[in-house]
């Protein structure tokens, strides 16, 4: 998978939600790939970045990117998942949305230090 990539997984009654790939595999094959899932916005909640309708087509109100539920997964299991039909890949995101997603990891600190890190080697976010 490529960075800003999304998808989700096939079976909607274990996990709903919508999974974003925010690292670039493309920079270092070696890392893992990192992810973090959009969730339905709440007050109380991170609201470190929020996407409104239209930013993607799975967006419906207004969504949270849920930077603690950031996962660090080899890109062949992704891969795999998708291609046994256990994920489904959706549209991918536009560049200035993904980048927004990447500035907001600055805003939170809920971010497992081990996301944080990949995203930092591959010069994608601030330290």
């Amino acid at each position: 998978m490529q960075a800003g990539d999304t998808f989700r997984f096939a079976e909607r009654e274990i996990e709903e939600h919508l999974w974003v790939v925010i690292s670039d595999p493309m920079l270092d094959v070696a890392d893992p790939v990192i992810v973090v899932r959009l969730t339905t916005y709440r007050r109380g909640r991170e609201s470190a970045c929020i996407l409104q309708p239209g930013e993607h087509e799975f967006v419906e109100h207004a969504t949270a990117v849920d930077y603690e539920w950031a996962l660090d997964i080899p890109n062949a299991a992704l891969e795999g998942f998708v291609g046994s039909g256990k994920a489904i890949r959706l549209k991918r995101l536009a560049p200035g949305v993904l980048d927004r997603i990447r500035r907001g990891i600055g805003d939170s600190n809920l971010m497992p230090e081990g996301c944080k890190a990949v995203l930092v080697k591959q010069g994608l976010i601030e330290p």
